[in-house]
Parts: structure tokens; sequence; C-alpha cells
């Protein structure tokens, strides 16, 4: 008789056993899950704070050369005799150099590009 009590001991710490195998296989992965989350979190917002802060460097840049082209344009309007024309040769000067960097350097753009997203991604 108490050969079979004893085996239904040893069953029930098993199941314990087994039980609280699982709940800390739950817990790892719970854990597990939430650092991925956390951490994709701080990709993302690093990525987002980059992009912010480059789009408004950008744009004061992009303000900054739209005044200095029309100050150039006006200027060469000006020796020429022409406003017209020192708009023309401004547009035809940004359509010349943005030929030249779309077709010698497109490659060497996409790679910087994914090199900085990925820089951005993976710091730690």
């Amino acid at each position: 008789m108490e050969r079979g009590c004893s085996k239904g001991n040893d069953m029930k710490e098993e199941e314990t056993k087994l039980e609280s195998l699982i709940k800390r296989m739950e817990f790892y992965i719970n854990s597990t899950l939430e650092l991925f989350k956390l951490k994709a979190a701080k990709a993302i917002s690093e990525m987002m704070a980059s992009l912010l802060l480059w789009t408004l460097v950008s744009l004061i840049f992009l303000l900054m050369l739209l005044i200095l082209s029309i100050g150039v344009s006006f200027w060469l309007g000006q020796i020429y005799g022409n406003w017209l024309l020192g708009f023309v040769l401004v547009a035809a000067f940004y359509f010349l150099v943005a030929v030249v960097i779309a077709f010698l350097f497109p490659s060497s753009i996409r790679r910087g590009l994914a090199n900085t997203l990925l820089k951005i991604m993976f710091r730690k």
C-alpha cells in the first residue's frame, strides 16, 4: 500500500516540476518578447529622431540654397542685362549637377543611405 502512495507522490512531484518548468519557459518567452519589443521601439525612435533631424537640417539648407540661387540669378541677370537669362543659367547649372549625380554616383548614394539607416537601426 505504501508503494502505491509513493508512486502517487512521485507523479505529483513530476507534475509539479513539469508545471514549474512550463512556467519558467513561459516567463522566459514573455521576457524575450518584451525585450525584443523594447529594442525595436528604441531603434524606431532613434531612426525617427534622426530622420526628423536630417529633415530639419535639409530644409534649412534648401532654404539657404534657394535664397542664394535667387541672389545669383539676379546677379547674373544684371551682368547679362536680362533677368530671365540669369534664372535660366542657374536652373541649367542645377540640371547639370542633377544629371551628373544621377548618372555617375547612383550606387554610392544608395549604399551611403543604406549604411546610414543600418547604423541607426543597429546602434547599441
